[in-house]
């Protein structure tokens, strides 16, 4: 498992640079013009022609969180650097960059270009600065800001004040099993900051007088699959130097450096022992205490004992703490070494630290590798049947821990869980999520990779090769094992799939299996790479719409690849009594005269068409939607008869 060099890092070294940074913001808080004064400086540490730049008003959030999107090499130099020179501080460039940095694709801005709200942003920001909750009205505002919300909100907040506040995303939702981000936030934006810090309280709970910065470089460690916990735990002693006076414990600055350590290489006295510092590795598990009291649990991360071949007496363990209680008789013996394995003491250790060990649990026993699953799926069915809506929801419920399309297809009481019966939305910043829709014009180059023509600014044509979604999606997912990528196809049928997909039919079935384009790869540090590979942590789900003859059906070789889901009307989720009868009449309408070619299930008008929308009344969608769409059938040869529209007519 690739892990992190932490040789040359300083843990949470960000928050100094972040809080001197807002500390200079918020100086500006009260001085005359001050948007003109967070524009001129946004333009000499981003450049003028930066984003961020091309509007009237610069709020502290934008420039917060569009400084925290700067994050390639030489933006975390260059940028870096200006805004050291330009905003008075006095630490250096972080070295620790695991902070909520937004993928450059995501809207760093607190505005979409109108409605600003930017002196709302500036109250709010000296509120969090002068140390003061916020309150729900004011939350309830920020998120009605058109490009904001909980999760991009929580990560700026986080950036400001990392003591009090932490990012409801990706990372942290492991946190939350039972619970999808999507609901997490969901639940904070119907209620608001009270809501928010009610699941802060369950994490400090989770991790006792632990910061929530060092909450977030766990979570982010252990989503993305760079630490894993291991069944092998380590006891110290904090009374380093065999100190029985308690006011002479280390354990303060234990917790300040991030990392233990020992005296000496070996123990005092008679039968002196050699510490086995050299043994603990990343996702072992420190167990600290002075004497019989237990004061500190914590995940290894680095043992700089092992990179300097020994002891050395500035060097130690570095650990993310996970617990910072003092608990009495964790030790049941006053005789435990100052380093040793804790084989003897873990008991113990566990029955008055339950709600750690449950967590170390957990996460020992989440899985290091995306789930043998299925990968590629169709839901058909009629319209109106919420096929879309179901795929978007699917997505959703791909990123809580261990779901998989599998677990949904074959258990039922799945489908009944709360993401499936509320509205799916993605959010913005949903970037491993992706939607298209096919038409009859759609090939290859549209959906996989094609050549592009653009024209220079002397009038000369000029062609590149560009990756398109299906190739974006798939590099992204690639490099990022640790999460599960969604590409949803509506209306997957509706092009001519055989030769949109191309080689890709191959890389259907066998994923992580390179397979040759016919267009080099740009975004390749090869320059003669054609490569495309579909990894195993990327799900293709296609919607199909069963009543259109008009469009194509899915050939053998592409139907054997996917996994296919009906949908059909189900009146059951039809509440109207009125609604009712006339779903009613349609279906024994349809059934009496559809064509001996169809089945009619497949073409019977979705329950959707019956319940209300966009507040028009049953009337108003039989006239404007249902009768219209029977018509169609008619035309089509779905429906056969005689007299057919005048039947249809009387039917409401």
């Amino acid at each position: 498992m690739p892990g992190l060099d932490y040789s040359s890092i300083i843990l949470y070294d960000w928050m100094f640079f972040f809080r001197e940074l807002t500390d200079f913001l918020v100086s500006l808080y009260d001085k005359p013009g001050r948007n003109q004064l967070l524009k001129d400086l946004a333009s000499r540490c981003f450049g003028e022609n930066a984003s961020i730049c091309k509007y009237q008003e610069v709020d502290p959030f934008s420039f917060i969180y569009f400084l925290a999107q700067r994050n390639t090499v030489n933006q975390k130099t260059n940028i870096y650097n200006r805004v050291i020179d330009n905003c008075e501080i006095k630490v250096k460039i972080p070295t620790d960059w695991i902070f909520p940095s937004p993928s450059p694709s995501s809207v760093s801005l607190f505005h979409g270009g109108a409605d600003f709200k930017t002196d709302l942003l500036w109250d709010i920001f000296k509120i969090v600065k002068s140390g003061k909750d916020i309150n729900d009205i004011q939350y309830k505002e920020l998120i009605k800001i058109k490009t904001v919300k909980t999760t991009k909100l929580t990560q700026t907040l986080f950036l400001i004040d990392p003591s009090t506040y932490l990012p409801i995303d990706d990372r942290t939702s492991i946190l939350f099993p039972l619970k999808t981000k999507k609901s997490i936030t969901s639940d904070i934006e119907s209620v608001g900051i009270t809501k928010y810090f009610e699941y802060i309280k369950q994490v400090r709970t989770l991790f006792p007088n632990c910061e929530l910065y060092e909450v977030n470089l766990l979570c982010y460690l252990i989503q993305t699959n760079k630490l894993s916990i291991n069944n092998s735990y380590y006891q110290i002693g904090s009374n380093v130097f065999g100190e029985t006076d308690k006011s002479k414990d280390h354990k303060q600055e234990f917790f300040l450096d991030n990392k233990v350590w020992v005296g000496g290489a070996t123990s005092g006295g008679k039968g002196k022992k050699i510490y086995p510092i050299m043994q603990p590795i990343a996702g072992d598990v420190i167990l600290s205490h002075f004497n019989r009291t237990g004061n500190g649990i914590g995940v290894v991360i680095d043992n700089e004992y092992q990179m300097n071949d020994g002891f050395g007496e500035d060097l130690g363990i570095k650990v993310i703490w996970i617990n910072k209680a003092e608990r009495d008789d964790a030790i049941l013996s006053s005789q435990a070494p100052g380093f040793s394995r804790a084989d003897k003491f873990v008991q113990s250790f566990r029955q008055k630290y339950p709600e750690t060990f449950q967590l170390l649990n957990r996460f020992s026993n989440r899985s290091t590798t995306m789930p043998s699953d299925i990968l590629n799926l169709i839901i058909e069915g009629p319209p109106g049947t919420g096929k879309t809506r179901l795929a978007k929801q699917l997505a959703l419920y791909l990123q809580a821990e261990g779901t998989t399309l599998s677990s949904f297809l074959t258990d039922k009481q799945i489908s009944q869980s709360e993401i499936f019966t509320e509205e799916a939305l993605i959010d913005e910043d949903q970037d491993n999520i992706k939607i298209i829709q096919f038409h009859p014009g759609y090939t290859y180059e549209d959906f996989v990779r094609g050549i592009m023509t653009e024209i220079d600014n002397t009038g000369r044509l000029h062609y590149r090769v560009e990756n398109k979604i299906l190739a974006k999606i798939a590099n992204q997912s690639e490099q990022d094992l640790s999460r599960k990528y969604v590409l949803i196809v509506d209306e997957i049928n509706r092009a001519n799939l055989p030769a949109v997909l191309g080689e890709l039919i191959y890389a259907l079935e066998y994923r992580g299996e390179a397979v040759q384009s016919p267009y080099k790869n740009p975004d390749s540090s090869d320059d003669d790479s054609t490569e495309i590979i579909l990894p195993e942590n990327l799900y293709i789900i296609g919607t199909m719409n069963t009543a259109d003859r008009s469009i194509g059906r899915v050939d053998y070789a592409i139907r054997r690849r996917f996994i296919f889901h009906s949908m059909y009307s189900n009146i059951d989720v039809i509440h109207d009594k009125n609604a009712q009868d006339l779903f009613q009449k349609v279906k024994e309408f349809i059934k009496r005269n559809i064509s001996s070619d169809f089945n009619p299930e497949d073409v019977m008008i979705g329950h959707s068409y019956f319940l209300p929308k966009d507040n028009r009344s049953l009337q108003q969608r039989w006239d404007w939607e249902i009768k219209p769409l029977l018509f169609e059938y008619v035309k089509d040869g779905i429906l056969v008869g005689n007299d057919l529209p005048k039947e249809i007519e009387n039917l409401n």
